[in-house]
């Protein structure tokens, strides 16, 4: 290290010091170790508040029947569901689950990118455990829309987490790591097709890119990366299909069924720049944060021990800000604002700041073009998570700013070795853990497509066919309550085939434990809406549809006509209204709707015997 390091040692050599310098570190390590743990807990508690109806929805119901469906462009249902089926459909355990995977997963990524600070000795192998501990938590920024069930975006994220760790340790030498780094690659390439092909596409062609630039390109490793992703396709394959032919239908009629809806997911509206606005109150506190760790990790260094407990101070009150948020004694009153993720950006930059201000020789002595090219891919990663989608890059990307903050942490690391490594890395952590808890919060003020803040709901709702016990808000508890009493006095059974005609309530379909046959969510409110559910009804057994329920809005803001029964052989007239509903305000995004009713088939032979004659 440099001077500055060396003095350091100096000091600490000094009778009397060594004692201090131990008290400091260990109360670092204390004060962010309790933060992390704290942040974990709480998103486990709250696990078990909120629900929203559409997308949430929408991932349930894939993810607990993704048999039902003979077409789809993600197969995350089908990676999920072994998981829905060994924790029996508890919607809150699944949650658990999903966060728990997520931070494992982003804590293997962090130690990787770490460890070079940290010798391997004992008790450096146990420093470097905590802060790569402290720094996952970061991982879980990806929850702060609050839409905690498994789903696309999830397993999206945690394969580009097993890519870049992959990446980090792959090397063109061949070695026991590097084989495992290479592996990693495969099965992560695998999983985020699985997810989304456009983002699997997107990692595929920026990998290609990192490996040539950092110099890891090793024929015999890719070719070994290649094998694994082609034998774990044809293996799903199989699986989901019986046969890659099968498989290839799958996904080609997915497209199809994409361009009717005109949904925005064209190959040119994708491939596109979009630009970002951060709040004037995101701002401040980007900037107030940014100082406030600098000051931490300056005061830190200092050989005076007045000024270096000042900087345990100051990180002691980080500390505690971050329990106050968790226990709701501060809240943030601000508006909705669709860049606010983008506030995880001031952790790389407080390190940047910090590797300019105290480590400028050792980080441009110690980066090489592997740490550069590491530094550049993670930066791009939160593009690639976000590729494909129809909404702001920004705004989807700042889901996976964990890989942003690893940029950061990719330029510092190398410089950092000793003290110096958690003097810096523990305040940052804690930054992170600040900013996370920010977001968090905010999220859970403002949660996804329901009316109150999360820590204000008090009702108790049992959904599902396995009854998952959830805590709603009382408007939304008593939508549920009355959808719930109005399908049992109608005798409507679980498991039975149900078409939903709201464009919107693929949740209420999962909460009854209906068969939500078509499509896992019959999405209206798109050009292309109605064409889709007719095609996607077109491949639904005749015996289904004639017997399915169905459930419908009239002149709901994302309905589908009920003249789409048509179609299949049936009419309107065919069908007996057996209850209806008041629909909660907010559910869907929507502050008034219209009530919703269920009628049940009353010709179902006959209807079964006119859709198989008008199919060819």
């Amino acid at each position: 290290m440099g001077v500055v390091c060396d003095v350091n040692e100096f000091e600490a050599r000094k009778p009397g010091n060594t004692n201090k310098f131990a008290a400091i570190e260990y109360g670092l390590m204390i004060c962010s170790v309790v933060g992390a743990v704290g942040v974990l807990v709480w998103l486990v508690i709250y696990s078990r508040y909120g629900f929203d109806f559409t997308d949430e929805g929408y991932y349930l119901v894939w993810i607990a029947t993704p048999k039902l469906y003979d077409w789809s462009l993600s197969q995350f249902g089908y990676l999920y569901h072994p998981f829905y089926t060994l924790l029996k459909g508890n919607v809150v355990l699944l949650r658990v689950f999903n966060v728990c995977l997520t931070f494992l997963l982003s804590w293997l990524l962090v130690d990787l990118v770490v460890r070079e600070s940290f010798s391997d000795r004992a008790r450096d192998k146990i420093k470097r455990f905590f802060v790569s501990f402290c720094f996952a938590i970061g991982g879980l920024v990806f929850f702060n829309v609050w839409v905690p069930s498994p789903s696309y975006n999830s397993l999206n994220l945690q394969a580009l987490l097993i890519i870049g760790a992959g990446l980090f340790i792959a090397q063109k030498r061949i070695s026991k790591e590097c084989v495992i780094g290479w592996l990693l690659i495969g099965v992560g390439g695998w999983l985020a097709f699985m997810a989304k092909p456009s983002s699997a596409a997107a990692v595929g062609f920026i990998a290609l890119i990192y490996l040539f630039i950092s110099n890891k390109i090793n024929i015999l490793m890719m070719a070994l990366c290649a094998i694994v992703v082609v034998v774990l396709f044809a293996g799903s394959a199989l699986l989901i299909d019986g046969s890659l032919i099968g498989f290839e239908r799958r996904m080609h009629t997915a497209l199809d069924f994409l361009n009717y809806l005109g949904g925005g997911h064209t190959f040119r509206e994708i491939l596109r720049f979009d630009s970002f606005l951060v709040s004037k109150s995101d701002f401040v506190i980007f900037v107030c944060l940014l100082v406030v760790c600098t000051l931490s990790v300056c005061f830190l260094r200092s050989n005076r021990n007045l000024t270096r407990f000042a900087g345990f101070f100051l990180v002691g009150v980080a500390t505690i800000c971050v329990f106050a948020l968790l226990f709701g004694q501060i809240v943030f009153k601000v508006e909705y604002n669709s860049f606010s993720g983008l506030l995880l950006c001031v952790v790389p930059a407080t390190a940047l700041l910090l590797s300019a201000s105290f480590y400028w020789r050792e980080t441009i002595s110690s980066l090489s073009r592997q740490r550069l090219s590491a530094a550049f891919l993670f930066m791009l990663l939160p593009h690639v998570y976000a590729f494909g989608t129809n909404n702001n890059y920004w705004q989807i990307g700042s889901s996976a700013g964990f890989f942003w903050l690893l940029a950061g942490l990719v330029f510092i690391a190398p410089a950092l070795r000793g003290r110096e490594a958690t003097y810096t890395f523990l305040p940052l952590a804690i930054l992170t853990q600040l900013v996370v808890v920010i977001l968090l919060q905010r999220g859970m003020e403002l949660p996804y497509r329901q009316p109150k803040p999360l820590r204000l709901n008090s009702h108790s709702v049992e959904i599902g066919a396995n009854g998952s016990t959830l805590v709603l808000s009382e408007a939304y508890a008593k939508y549920l309550e009355d959808v719930i009493a109005g399908t049992r006095l109608a005798g409507f059974k679980m498991g039975t085939p149900m078409i939903d005609l709201t464009g919107q309530s693929p949740g209420v379909l999962y909460s009854i434990g209906a068969a939500s046959i078509g499509q896992a969510w019959m999405i209206g409110g798109y050009s292309g809406s109605y064409k889709l559910a007719v095609e996607a009804l077109k491949k639904v057994p005749c015996e289904q549809l004639a017997n399915a329920w169905i459930l419908i809005e009239e002149n709901g803001p994302r309905s589908i006509s009920d003249e789409i029964v048509v179609t299949f052989g049936a009419s309107p007239s065919d069908y007996e209204n057996m209850a209806s509903w008041d629909t909660a305000k907010g559910a869907g995004g929507y502050e008034g709707r219209p009530r919703q009713a269920l009628l049940k088939p009353m010709n179902s032979i006959a209807v079964n015997q006119s859709c198989i004659n008008i199919r060819p």
